[in-house]
């Protein structure tokens, strides 16, 4: 601990620190192999904040050990352990969280597990198990399996269980083209009747799934070769349809018809012809509203290099490019928490077609960083600073607003403000 440090001595020191050591993204700035050192604050230990250095290196992780599934299967009644894929962790605990809406809710949290632990675990779920896109991983009727991550507590999850409510899915079958079940589900024969049928000698299974703007109608029938596409093809086309194959590879046949109303994406597949129907999407009328770029994490960081990194979050992008900078755009690993602009570099707020941008408000890491700010060079707007906090006021010209620094300022976060264009 540097009891006589403040803040300027810490940035001046990690300066110091930029300019002679490399960086590992995750541990700080490496003073030899497997030694690394960064600068922190203390708030909680003295009745001041103090800085302080840590200097530490990393145990070797011992390997993951298989659990002991003796507790999990005692639980539920019988040996559920050996239908699912074997668990392996050394710090794990074993909840039973059953109730009336769910007779079997047990949670097997594995705090030793990274998100690609639980990615992995998924990827062996869906090797050994069949999936219900309602429930889960299906163990048994009414026995369902899924694994998840928890970001804000840093461990995953396995939860298996059972719902008091569930009710084994039996679709609705029809000899001949499901005409009324169309109908019924887009509310009337106008709509349904813009759909071309199509005939098969077997029978046509349907049911709907999701809700709301979300729901679909989903139609199959047996089909024993790939040419009925063809056909449902040429008629869509007949009808006036707009058909796209150019996603076939992923999901099959995307259509439309001609008045927007109705969106089909349909394929053939292993002798089966499958429909999916929905009510077209429309984009919403543009509104005013607002966004926040929160840098305590790199959620809404959609692309991330030494030279560029864009922020989005519709319909307001912010990109930082290196410009002039000797530094690299986030100097390896410090792209948030809190984002560190450096001298030199350029940042860029841009908005889509049809709004402009009104205020944008800075939330800096300090006074200092916030000084940093009102004196950089400033395209599109005026700049008022309160202590941390930098309010830009764009200038109406609905242009991009640009900032380049000349020195380092870290920011915690910033909300935009917008408003639909007029034309």
């Amino acid at each position: 601990d540097l009891f006589d440090w403040e803040l300027d001595d810490a940035i001046a020191y990690e300066t110091a620190l930029e300019g002679s050591l490399d960086v590992d993204e995750d541990n700080g700035y490496i003073v030899a192999d497997n030694l690394y050192i960064f600068i922190y604050q203390d708030s909680q230990t003295y009745d001041v904040p103090v800085f302080g250095l840590n200097l530490y290196s990393i145990g070797e992780a011992p390997e993951k050990e298989e659990i002991d599934p003796t507790e999990l299967n005692e639980i539920i009644g019988f040996d559920v352990y050996s239908q699912i894929p074997a668990i392996y962790s050394n710090d794990y605990e074993v909840g039973d969280y059953s109730s009336e809406d769910y007779p079997v809710d047990i949670y097997i949290y594995l705090y030793d597990w990274t998100f690609d632990d639980a990615l992995a675990y998924d990827d062996e779920l869906f090797a050994s198990l069949d999936f219900d896109e309602n429930y889960g991983y299906i163990i048994d009727e009414n026995l369902f399996v899924f694994v998840n991550y928890d970001s804000d507590y840093s461990a995953a999850y396995i939860n298996i269980y059972s719902d008091a409510a569930y009710e084994p899915f039996e679709p609705e079958v029809s000899a001949v083209w499901p005409a009324d079940a169309i109908n019924s589900f887009f509310g009337s024969a106008d709509i349904g009747g813009l759909i071309p049928s199509f005939t098969s000698e077997a029978d046509f299974s349907y049911y709907i799934t999701g809700e709301d703007d979300y729901a679909k109608l989903i139609i199959y029938t047996d089909y024993a070769t790939v040419d009925g596409e063809d056909i449902y093809v040429a008629a869509l086309e007949a009808a006036g349809w707009v058909v796209d194959d150019s996603a076939y590879d992923y999901v099959g046949y995307v259509a439309n018809d001609p008045d927007e109303q109705i969106s089909l994406f349909f394929y053939w597949y292993e002798g089966v012809i499958y429909w999916s129907f929905m009510s077209f999407y429309h984009e919403p009328d543009p509104s005013d509203g607002s966004v926040i770029f929160d840098f305590s994490d790199e959620s809404s960081l959609v692309t991330k290099d030494a030279n560029l990194s864009i922020w989005n979050l519709e319909p307001v992008t912010m990109a930082i490019a290196k410009n002039t900078s000797a530094t690299n755009v986030g100097n390896v690993s410090f792209f948030s928490n809190p984002l560190r602009i450096y001298g030199g570099q350029q940042v860029t707020f841009s908005i889509e077609e049809n709004y402009v941008i009104d205020e944008i408000v800075i939330t800096t890491d300090g006074a200092s960083y916030a000084s940093v700010v009102s004196s950089a060079v400033l395209t599109g707007g005026t700049v008022l600073v309160e202590g941390s906090v930098v309010t830009i006021t764009a200038d109406g010209s609905g242009e991009d607003i640009v900032i380049v620094p000349s020195a380092q300022t870290r920011w915690l976060s910033v909300d935009i403000s917008y408003t639909v264009a007029i034309v």
